[in-house]
């Protein structure tokens, strides 16, 4: 019958090592890594000479380790760095273009009040705030009925900056009308996208934003712009904020948003082309 010693290791000369003996190796070998200083003051440099190569490869061994995780950690950190710069990168595009945006809209609304040689027969209305009872996207101007020549027309553009479409009229009262918002959750808006005017459907979300789903092999740039052709000019719809792609890799969602919020502006123009 073969007899089997578990917890046991054999020696060089085919015995077997006892844990009593297993510990006191491991022991000295401890001693010589971390406490050949020690020794050396105690028993000479003898010490010092044998436990060096066992220093050797613990240094060897901690350097390499520390290379490895080092190496990893400045990955890591890399990755994550180019990832901020890029969603700053994007953030600042857009935002250089509402930029862009406000300026043209407040130099027209300039030459629209007299104060350049700029001139526009379109009607001004005023933008009402404080009407809490109304549903996200819609807007009341102070033109009706009975203050305004000509009367606004249900169906009627408003535009802000001269080129940029924000909505319709939708009602027309007394002294007020109420404009619906391109971006209205359901309505839907057709366009063309980007440089290569893409022909695309812009569907509103609400909150001034829009959706829009294209092949996956288009190419759509944050930033890029989605227009619609009116008689003497392109007007401006939204802006691309991101791209999505879909999960079965076939086609991509935009995501955009107006140039400007109409429910911060102070003026808007209305159109009949």
């Amino acid at each position: 019958m073969t007899t089997y010693h578990l917890g046991r290791r054999k020696r060089p000369d085919g015995g077997l090592y006892r844990p009593r003996q297993l510990l006191l190796i491991v022991a000295l070998v401890a001693v010589l890594v971390f406490g050949g200083a020690f020794l050396n003051q105690r028993l000479g440099g003898g010490a010092l000479a044998l436990s060096r190569p066992f220093w050797s490869a613990r240094d060897l061994s901690a350097s390499a380790w520390l290379g490895f995780t080092s190496l990893f950690a400045n990955k890591n950190k890399l990755t994550l760095e180019n990832q901020a710069l890029r969603s700053e990168l994007e953030l600042a595009r857009a935002q250089l273009q509402e930029r862009d945006l406000l300026i043209q809209d407040n130099t027209w609304l300039r030459g629209v009040l007299g104060r350049t040689k700029v001139s526009s027969t379109r009607q001004i209305a005023r933008v009402l705030v404080g009407w809490q009872s109304n549903p996200s996207d819609i807007i009341n101007l102070d033109l009706g009925r009975d203050n305004a020549a000509p009367v606004p027309q249900i169906g009627e553009n408003v535009l802000s900056g001269g080129n940029i479409w924000l909505g319709q009229v939708a009602e027309v009262y007394s002294k007020t009308s109420k404009v619906r918002l391109l971006s209205l959750g359901g309505q839907i808006t057709p366009a063309v996208l980007g440089q290569d005017r893409v022909p695309v459907r812009l569907t509103g979300r609400g909150g001034g934003n829009f959706v829009a789903m294209l092949p996956r092999g288009v190419s759509v740039v944050v930033g890029d712009l989605a227009l619609v052709s009116g008689v003497d000019r392109d007007w401006i719809v939204a802006v691309v904020g991101s791209v999505q792609f879909d999960n079965t890799g076939t086609e991509q969602k935009i995501f955009l948003r107006q140039p400007v919020r109409a429910t911060s502006l102070k003026y808007v123009e209305l159109a009949n082309n």
